[in-house]
């Protein structure tokens, strides 16, 4: 089921019964909304805000920017930074102003996008056994 996923800057209520607080991940089905990803029980404190997101479709693992340096368990970022969730650790996924120029610190990355290797059947597979390969495109 395709979804698409909002994040908003305030708790927000949604139709349906459900409030959203800043850090979390609403998602729509183009019928009903729900919690596609829920920051506080994830570890991301309350003063937080989700401003840019994108998961990985091949290990699942999920990248945040958000609005403000902050902390999550033992990883510190800036808003400029993307942190990655692989569902039970935070680390620091890109560090933008160490990477590109101290320059970058003005700036507050607001959206990202993962790209990962496709992933394809080579036409080999016996009925027992799966074979995936992957490909950089």
């Amino acid at each position: 089921v395709s979804q698409t996923l909002l994040s908003f800057d305030v708790p927000t209520a949604l139709p349906g019964g459900l409030t959203v607080d800043d850090e979390d991940l609403a998602g729509w089905n183009g019928s009903t909304w729900s919690l596609f990803f829920d920051g506080s029980a994830n570890g991301i404190p309350e003063n937080l805000d989700v401003d840019g997101f994108d998961r990985d479709p091949v290990n699942g693992t999920r990248y945040f920017s958000f609005d403000t340096s902050g902390k999550i368990s033992t990883v510190d970022f800036d808003d400029e930074d993307v942190v990655a969730f692989d569902g039970s650790t935070w680390s620091l996924a890109y560090d933008a102003s160490a990477t590109l120029s101290a320059a970058f610190a003005a700036g507050d990355l607001d959206a990202l996008g993962v790209r990962t290797v496709n992933i394809f059947k080579d036409g080999f597979e016996i009925a027992t056994t799966l074979e995936w390969s992957a490909a950089v495109p």
